[in-house]
């Protein structure tokens, strides 16, 4: 674990001062490994103040969830909060109500001057040529489609196990995520989860939301529902996602079972943000996969099904099997910084000009065996 002091200044002054100038302000970081990181909050709040909450793009903007400690014999208030690597926006609510802008941090954005924090993130890499704009911005919560509105509503209206059958068939019908000319929704259910966090992996970076429940029928023994919908046209190109599950005793990532396609990222699997098309192929994950003699580790198996791949349950395809399964797909980062090696984005469009014929590329994945279940041998 070491600390980093990540260094911030508005976009519109940073083509005009250097680093360690005066204009810039200052949050402290902590790098906990793993993409995950510790922002350390600090406020002086006026001598009336009598409680101060942080309230962000990391808690949906509630202003009463993370009070501050303090204050304390300078008149500060502080917070930790745990945060994945990524964009933040934030501001300091004294008492609940009066919102303030961080005044040590000179990046603020859009017309209610949030206060910015990247966790992880150079803030000298994240700004265009002329200092204008960082890479992303994350996209703002909206309300729920109708289509989820009505489920929510059938699953309230059924006991604990009709609920369930009523999610079970909706999600088959609408594989994740859910996509509207507007929107964009995540929908998670779950019978033993504390919180579902929305992981967002974006090019230069990593957000995250915390899901809402949008259902009550856990308590009668059935399924609760977490989701969140975003506005589609804000969100980043080429994103992917997971999930990060709390539960009593700990916390697990995963992806969602009921993503449409997969992918990969830094060298692991995660769910793609794309709408599901009969023009685009997919990918399926088979997870772990065990060896039965057990003379080999268990891996990820990622399976390439072409565009048309449901349209002819008789249809026969070619296979072609392809060894570092996790590097072989879209992701811009592994291997070694350079980028995969796109078979499907390249499969999808040759396919879809009549170049190729349709084929199945399954990509085994690696492990720390690579060397001996590659190489020569002794």
């Amino acid at each position: 674990m070491f600390e980093r002091r990540f260094q911030f200044v508005s976009a519109l002054l940073l083509s005009s001062l250097c680093l360690g100038d005066s204009a810039w302000g200052a949050v402290t970081v902590v790098d906990l490994g793993g993409d995950q990181f510790m922002a350390k909050f600090t406020f002086e709040a006026p001598a009336d103040a009598k409680q101060v909450f942080v309230a962000g793009t990391f808690n949906q903007w509630n202003p009463t969830s993370l009070p501050m400690k303090g204050p304390d014999a300078n008149g500060k208030f502080s917070l930790d909060v745990p945060l994945a690597r990524g964009y933040y926006e934030y501001k300091f609510v004294i008492d609940g109500k009066n919102w303030t802008t961080d005044p040590d941090n000179s990046v603020q954005t859009g017309p209610n001057e949030n206060a910015v924090l990247l966790a992880g993130i150079n803030p000298n890499a994240d700004h265009d040529a002329s200092g204008k704009s960082l890479p992303f911005k994350m996209p703002g919560q909206l309300g729920h489609p109708q289509t989820i509105h009505d489920l929510i509503n059938r699953c309230e209206q059924a006991h604990a196990s009709g609920a369930s059958a009523e999610i079970d068939t909706w999600l088959r019908a609408h594989p994740m995520p859910y996509f509207t000319k507007e929107t964009v929704s995540f929908v998670v259910p779950s019978s033993k989860a504390i919180a579902i966090r929305l992981a967002i992996i974006a090019p230069g970076g990593r957000f995250g939301y915390e899901l809402e429940s949008i259902t009550n029928i856990q308590s009668v023994g059935g399924d609760s529902l977490y989701g969140i919908t975003l506005d589609r046209n804000q969100l980043p190109a080429n994103s992917a996602y997971f999930l990060e599950v709390v539960e009593r005793m700990h916390t697990r990532r995963m992806v969602d079972p009921n993503v449409w396609s997969v992918t990969s990222r830094d060298g692991r699997p995660v769910g793609r943000i794309i709408e599901p098309s009969a023009t685009t192929g997919r990918i399926k994950l088979i997870g772990d996969l065990a060896d039965p003699t057990g003379k080999i580790r268990q891996r990820d198996v990622y399976v390439y099904l072409p565009p048309g791949y449901n349209a002819d349950s008789n249809e026969r395809y070619p296979v072609v099997y392809l060894h570092d399964g996790q590097n072989c797909w879209d992701d811009p980062n592994e291997p070694f910084g350079h980028g995969g090696w796109s078979i499907n984005l390249i499969a999808d469009e040759l396919i879809g000009n009549g170049t190729l014929k349709p084929f199945i590329a399954v990509g085994i994945a690696n492990t720390q065996d690579r060397l001996s279940d590659y190489g020569p041998g002794a």
